[in-house]
């Protein structure tokens, strides 16, 4: 059994939107029932008939991936450094958390797809017992997506890395895995954070300051390769403040959505994450 406030209703809206959508790949956190993630892959089989969830640990790693277009491979590593087992109330030694990579063949690109969760920051500033356990595991996907990128046409990241961008584990991101972060060209409503702003019913005022921006801890990065452009054409947040017809958010955090534009020597594609 897995709990959480307003649960059945968010998966529920969570599938309606993803099924009315148009985009080609969407990258999920945090779904730790196997019954979520059946219904999500029910509500998407139409217009993103390819899945794949990370298992992992004893709850699974909470990662899974929809898709427009077919996945070729994937690959899971779970990071060493991983939070403590006896914190049984923070759970994330038992999810087996790791980043997930899934290669996928977007209209003949060879898109690399890495998702991940970095551990959570459970107290803020000196008190962030886990601080050394996020700089680890960002370590190792900054690696990892340095070590397996060659052959793509783009390498992107998506994910909860519980860091802002100046914070040292987001550094080490960019710099060893050359990512881009696509937030440069947000709109004016996805200027804010995606956790703790202030129109999100459960965790306004969450942030690290407590203000009503909130705290930017979920990214979108992406990394051409040697023989493509990349262009951000837009990030928003798709989703409205609230569901539909209900008092409550869609999650605790916003939902970001990029679309990239891909450049080769002979034509262009967008795609739409």
């Amino acid at each position: 059994m897995c709990f959480a406030k307003d649960k059945m209703d968010r998966v529920e809206a969570i599938g309606c939107h993803l099924a009315q959508a148009d985009y080609d790949i969407v990258c999920l956190q945090e779904v730790w029932c196997m019954d979520d993630y059946k219904s999500l892959v029910n509500y998407t089989k139409s217009n993103m008939p390819y899945s794949y969830y990370f298992y992992s640990g004893l709850n699974g790693s909470g990662l899974c991936v929809l898709s427009r277009w077919p996945i070729v491979e994937t690959l899971f590593f779970k990071w060493p450094l991983n939070g403590y087992f006896y914190m049984v109330h923070h759970a994330d030694w038992f999810g087996g958390k790791g980043v997930g990579l899934l290669q996928i063949d977007v209209a003949g690109y060879l898109v690399n797809i890495y998702t991940t969760h970095t551990h959570a920051q459970y107290k803020p500033g000196d008190d962030d017992n886990y601080l050394g356990h996020r700089l680890a595991q960002s370590l190792d996907t900054a690696l990892l997506i340095r070590r397996t990128c060659r052959d793509a046409d783009i390498a992107i990241l998506a994910g909860d890395l519980n860091s802002i961008p100046s914070q040292l584990c987001m550094k080490t991101i960019a710099h060893v895995a050359k990512l881009i972060d696509s937030y440069e060209h947000h709109d004016e409503e996805s200027g804010c954070g995606t956790y703790g702003p202030s129109r999100n019913s459960y965790s306004r005022g969450l942030g690290e300051d407590g203000g009503p921006i909130g705290d930017r801890i979920d990214y979108i990065m992406y990394r051409p390769g040697v023989d493509v452009l990349a262009e951000v054409e837009s990030y928003t947040f798709p989703l409205e403040k609230q569901v539909p017809g209900r008092e409550f958010s869609y999650s605790d955090h916003e939902a970001i959505a990029v679309t990239l534009k891909l450049s080769p020597a002979t034509s262009n594609s967008t795609i739409l994450f």
